[in-house]
């Protein structure tokens, strides 16, 4: 299987784009090693040029907004249009198209600004239904155009978000040939990974995302603007381009000595540029160094042609697809613990939640502040056994979604003997389980207590819901599997956020109502089995 889409080079992710100007954009990207847009939102002509050419050996698309500027004429355009070829950077025009499809037509190809004739991308919001996206295509497909979907914004409050930006997703995969991309803040195309239902190839399919609101210096603006580094854009949020406006030519606006002005604005085109760049190395390091830990963790692989897969975190509750057959049981040698960040799901990239991961015990207690685990080393949870007929394109899909940050390894399942006298006994051999290392990029590590972690996690929220749901959800999920389970951490987050949660006057479901009576009975008990049976604890 190919490795995920942000793993992979600009050179290399080219040869599938189906469209011309997305193609040529990373082709572009690659030679000039820029993953830079600058954004060059001025008013004049003047202003706009000078900028370009200061930063046009930095950048790899010039976005404008060429309404906003009172003295346009075709000259501007034929400067800007010889500066792009001699500078080799396209030309995107944010233009947001939100019509229908025969106004967007007239408004792309005509009028005083014939957008299509010299911008080689624009962009349009899906408001007004897929039929925008045909009458631009009408205009711009025979010129080899190419167009973005805004699927997300970087402003605070936006609308863009949610089940509007996955109704972006599903337009642009049935305009392949036209839509290369989206301006989003995240991959929003992999939001749908997790859910079972979705389609598991996604081998053929390429699009960009390009991300506004960056910044190195500030973190927001009076109007709302929001602003991440590079390294949050390209490295963790796994986007492809960066847009900077204000951040770049910002002096231009401040200085009345415009030939210094000019000179910061050179200065911070190659700052930004050499940071973008810098993190998309980092991200293709980062990948290579998981892959390879990988291989060394993945090595017995059984021979059986049946497949198991163990989930310890949402696959309790949401199986994979094609799963024949449920066992409940417990792993031995590893924590669950809160210790992932997530910024697509439960959290965004300003503030990330927090999702479980599985870490081997032996480096979990390698940590000074590491909390004790009194049930021992042990997790339970659910293994899915998946159709043979299915095997293959279940483990793609496994490995797409559990790729930030998880490992694939093999364990064997445990579970209480059917004999009452009996040590518990190995149920499934060499079951699939994605482990997290501590070097991946989204591991957090230990908080330093309990309340705390609690607290933090109950502030976030992600496009997936709540964060405080997903680990009352899990709670309830794994205490249900059997009489036996203990998880002293999972279970004393689950009790500390349903009290933050009365505190603060959210509703408690019935079954959120946790026994304590309960839970200190079956931990005494578990902990004398366990004692009894001989098992690490």
């Amino acid at each position: 299987m190919s490795p995920p889409t942000h793993a992979q080079t600009y050179a290399s992710r080219a040869q599938k784009l189906k469209n011309p100007a997305g193609k040529a954009l990373l082709e572009v990207m690659e030679r000039k090693q820029s993953n830079l847009c600058v954004s060059v939102d001025v008013t004049s002509k003047k202003d706009l040029l000078d900028v370009v050419k200061s930063v046009a050996k930095f950048v790899c698309l010039v976005k404008t907004h060429i309404d906003i500027v009172s003295d346009f004429d075709q000259d501007l355009i034929d400067q800007l249009v010889g500066l792009s070829k001699a500078e080799d950077f396209l030309i995107f025009e944010d233009r947001k198209f939100a019509d229908i499809g025969n106004t967007v037509s007239l408004q792309y190809g005509a009028g005083v600004h014939k957008i299509a004739s010299w911008a080689h991308i624009t962009n349009a919001h899906l408001v007004p239904g897929p039929g925008i996206i045909d009458g631009l295509k009408t205009v711009g497909e025979p010129l080899q155009r190419g167009l973005l979907l805004l699927a997300e914004m970087s402003s605070k409050g936006t609308l863009a978000k949610g089940g509007y930006s996955q109704e972006c997703v599903k337009a642009a995969r049935a305009n392949q040939d036209f839509v290369f991309g989206f301006i989003a803040m995240h991959r929003v195309q992999d939001d749908d990974l997790a859910d079972s239902a979705a389609p598991i190839e996604r081998d053929a399919e390429e699009f960009l995302v390009l991300t506004p609101g960056v910044g190195l210096d500030v973190s927001g603006d009076a109007m709302g603007q929001q602003y991440r580094t590079p390294q949050q854009v390209i490295g963790e949020s796994k986007c492809d381009v960066i847009i900077v406006g204000r951040g770049i030519y910002g002096a231009l606006l401040k200085s009345d000595d415009r030939a210094s002005a000019i000179e910061q604005v050179r200065r911070q085109g190659e700052r930004y540029r050499v940071a973008g760049w810098q993190a998309y190395e980092q991200r293709l390091t980062d990948h290579a160094s998981v892959s390879a830990a990988s291989v060394l963790l993945d090595t017995s692989v059984p021979t059986s042609s049946e497949m198991n897969i163990f989930g310890y975190g949402s696959l309790i509750f949401k199986p994979p697809p094609h799963t024949i057959r449920r066992t409940v049981g417990y792993i031995r040698g590893f924590t669950r613990r809160f210790a992932q960040s997530s910024i697509d799901h439960r959290g965004v990239p300003s503030r990330p939640g927090r999702v479980v991961t599985l870490v081997e015990a032996k480096d979990w207690h390698a940590f000074a502040d590491a909390e004790d685990t009194p049930e021992g080393d042990i997790v339970w949870g659910v293994c899915w056994t998946i159709d043979p007929a299915h095997a293959k394109d279940v483990r793609a899909y496994l490995d797409h979604r559990e790729i930030n940050g998880y490992t694939p390894t093999y364990t064997d399942i445990w579970a209480p003997s059917t004999n009452a006298w009996s040590a518990d006994e190995i149920v499934v051999k060499s079951c699939l389980v994605y482990v997290g290392l501590p070097s991946n990029p989204a591991f957090v590590g230990p908080s330093r207590s309990l309340q705390e972690l609690a607290e933090y996690i109950y502030t976030c929220s992600g496009p997936s819901g709540r964060n405080d749901e997903y680990v009352l959800k899990l709670a309830r999920a794994t205490r249900n599997l059997s009489d036996q389970v203990r998880d002293s951490h999972l279970f004393e987050l689950e009790r500390i956020l349903l009290q933050i949660r009365k505190r603060e006057g959210l509703p408690l479901l019935d079954d959120d109502v946790v026994d304590e009576e309960r839970e200190q009975r079956i931990m005494e008990e578990v902990i004398a089995r366990n004692k009894a049976n001989g098992k690490p604890l």
